[in-house]
């Protein structure tokens, strides 16, 4: 038997190569002749907006390799962050997706026409903080002076989420003006508000201190 430049692990009747290697192998055991292809494969995350979307595949921009197209398959799995269920045919431009895809050596894609090979497709949402003062409040807004865009008004829905670093309670109705706020809200892609009217969309409000 020759000598390999890799150690065999022997796991129920089969061999398992500690580290991965790019060309073909013969294990050799006795008389049997175990071929094995081990590919260097790794996953790779991908967080960027859907710019496009197809019959199997969508194109995301802004990811570390530029556009990429992702293609789906009946392996992929789908989740969501915002929803119990996620599927590819819920998936429109403009959304924020977190992506792993599969890569070969030298983080090339593994996909068919040169696609990225995706083995999870995540929904999810990017979001920014804004902090300031409450000037106004309204149904279901409130106006904030001083944050790092300015004034900002920011509306609430079912989905945001409500803390105090002062109460042990706090919620929306707790809101008043010159209170102190510190908010995570949803942006789209360039870090651009996705209310309505140019208003931002609060994915949690914190009652603090200011400084």
């Amino acid at each position: 038997m020759r000598n390999l430049p890799f150690r065999r692990v022997w796991r129920q009747n089969s061999y398992k190569l500690n580290s991965a290697v790019n060309c073909e192998r013969d294990l050799e055991d006795g008389m049997k002749v175990y071929r094995v292809l081990a590919v260097s494969l790794v996953l790779s995350v991908f967080s960027p907006w859907v710019q496009t979307v197809g019959a199997s595949s969508v194109t995301l921009g802004g990811t570390h390799v530029g556009d990429a197209l992702i293609s789906v398959s009946s392996q992929t799995e789908f989740s969501s962050a915002l929803a119990p269920s996620f599927s590819f045919s819920q998936i429109t431009p403009g959304m924020y997706l977190k992506t792993k895809v599969l890569v070969a050596g030298g983080d090339l894609p593994t996909g068919p026409n040169g696609s990225w090979a995706a083995v999870s497709v995540k929904q999810d949402v990017k979001t920014i903080g804004l902090d300031g003062t409450v000037t106004s409040v309204g149904s279901g807004t409130f106006t904030l002076s001083g944050t790092r865009e300015g004034t900002a008004v920011i509306v609430v829905n079912g989905s945001t989420k409500y803390a105090s670093d002062i109460d042990g309670s706090f919620s929306f109705a707790d809101i008043h003006a010159g209170m102190y706020l510190k908010t995570k809200v949803v942006v789209g892609e360039g870090d651009e508000p996705t209310g309505p009217s140019g208003s931002w969309i609060a994915f949690s409000v914190t009652e603090a201190v200011p400084g």
